[in-house]
């Protein structure tokens, strides 16, 4: 069986008519003022010139989004297919409007991100097969990032390729930023019915398992990787890509509140969201220049790695051998398991220097070393981050085109320091304490079997 599924996790159920959830208890990060949650836990620049005017964001959910509602008053919101006309009266409707509201409150509403962006909303439902293909629509309305908190399940192999080609391609040959949930898969690990593992348990799903597509994780406003928040990758045979090193690329408060919507939820499909209305701001500020590559590499090299537990999360239930789930670092660069690069820091992403993005990179050619940045002056105890994201790209028989782009570090007297050497995937990411105050060198390596490369960006970040 194949079906879409919304990511959400635990909603607080509806307590009475005058609010739309019990609220919260003080250690479970929801409540307080909308204003102070949003300042304190997601870094939002409150006061910031962007507000994401002029920039179009699509998103693929599913429920009625009520345009009525005060949290949407005066925005501009077009709705491109949605059946919800009887709210509550169609099986999971009321679960559904609570999701998409939630969805586009933390994009555009009130409260939100991207408080002047233009939203396209597509209900995953009001398609005649409700798949993916929604993504299509939201594409010839121009749309400049798309937000998708959904998931895709399959019982056949098969037709986990056919989906993963599928939007293979699309994320391949459209300059959209793509933008997913990672899933909530690591919270149901368990079913009590059948006394089983479940086969979904810890791993990413599609779509945003994907290359091309940037995964958001979720953490808790302490800084704590949550613990529904999927991270494994998996394998899908014939897949040669499948099981990309760079998910997921950044984490985000996923167990939030809307006053106007929601006292509290948790998932994935909250902490997506923050993400896509940070690009928003991001998009407004570089415009055609930032495109999906040169966003991974702004996001991921100006994420807060400092204050993110690193602790391993243990999962106990009576009768069972304990679970230990490390958020340890990858091979072959400095993206973590559970957190990839870290926390979005919108703030620090909005003050990456104008110069720094330029309009077009130098060329690469395989097996050549070419030099980025040929001189860097750097201090003791100072922490370079540095991180380069390309277009993964797909052949027209929907065979992956492979290409691995590795960075190298040098000091001033041509000594290699550093060097990322991840596998499988479209984001390196390598994080350095300088141990001497003196000048540096920056260089990239292309390994792509001789094949060409589409487009790649590069950003780095000096701390300290």
């Amino acid at each position: 069986m194949d079906f879409i599924d919304t990511i959400y996790v635990r909603f607080i159920q509806k307590s009475n008519t005058s609010s739309l959830f019990i609220p919260p208890t003080s250690d479970d990060g929801g409540g307080g003022n909308p204003t102070q949650l949003y300042g304190q836990y997601d870094n939002f620049p409150l006061n910031s010139y962007y507000k994401g005017n002029g920039v179009k964001i699509g998103i693929l959910d599913t429920g009625e989004l009520d345009l009525s509602h005060t949290a949407f008053v005066g925005k501009d919101i077009n709705i491109i297919h949605d059946t919800y006309d009887n709210l509550g009266q169609n099986g999971s409707a009321t679960y559904d409007y609570y999701h998409i509201m939630m969805v586009a409150g933390i994009i555009c509403g009130i409260e939100g991100y991207a408080v002047e962006s233009s939203i396209y909303y597509v209900d995953m439902h009001s398609i005649e097969y409700p798949d993916l293909t929604g993504i299509e629509l939201l594409l010839t309305q121009e749309v400049d990032i798309i937000n998708l908190s959904i998931s895709y399940y399959s019982e056949s192999n098969q037709s986990l390729i056919s989906t993963y080609n599928y939007l293979s391609q699309i994320t391949s040959n459209n300059n959209v930023i793509f933008v997913a949930a990672s899933g909530n898969t690591l919270d149901d690990y368990y079913n009590p019915d059948t006394s089983e593992y479940v086969d979904e348990f810890g791993y990413i799903s599609i779509p945003a398992s994907l290359t091309n597509i940037i995964a958001v994780g979720s953490i808790d406003r302490y800084f704590n990787p949550s613990d529904f928040s999927s991270f494994y990758t998996r394998n899908i045979e014939n897949l040669s890509d499948s099981h990309s090193k760079s998910k997921p690329e950044i984490v985000a408060v996923g167990e939030r509140s809307i006053s106007q919507i929601s006292n509290y939820v948790r998932g994935t499909s909250f902490s997506a969201p923050a993400v896509t209305g940070a690009i928003a701001l991001l998009k407004q500020k570089y415009g055609a220049r930032l495109n999906r590559e040169s966003a991974i590499a702004i996001l991921t090299v100006t994420a807060n790695n400092q204050n993110i537990n690193y602790d391993d999360y243990i999962i106990q239930r009576i009768g069972m051998s304990p679970i230990i789930i490390p958020n340890s670092i990858k091979e072959g660069h400095d993206l973590y398991e559970r957190s990839g690069a870290g926390a979005l820091d919108i703030k620090k992403a909005l003050d990456y220097p104008d110069l720094r993005l330029p309009y077009s990179y130098p060329n690469i050619v395989e097996g050549e070393i070419t030099n980025i940045v040929n001189i860097l002056y750097g201090r003791v105890n100072q922490t370079l981050s540095i991180a380069i994201s390309w277009n993964k790209l797909f052949s027209n028989d929907v065979v992956l085109l492979n290409c691995d782009i590795d960075i190298l570090v040098y000091d001033y007297n041509n000594n290699l320091i550093k060097r990322s050497r991840a596998n499988h995937g479209n984001l390196e990411l390598i994080r350095l304490t300088l141990n001497i105050t003196g000048y540096y060198r920056i260089k990239l390596i292309v390994n792509s079997n001789g094949l060409s490369l589409s487009s790649y960006a590069f950003a780095y970040d000096l701390r300290g």
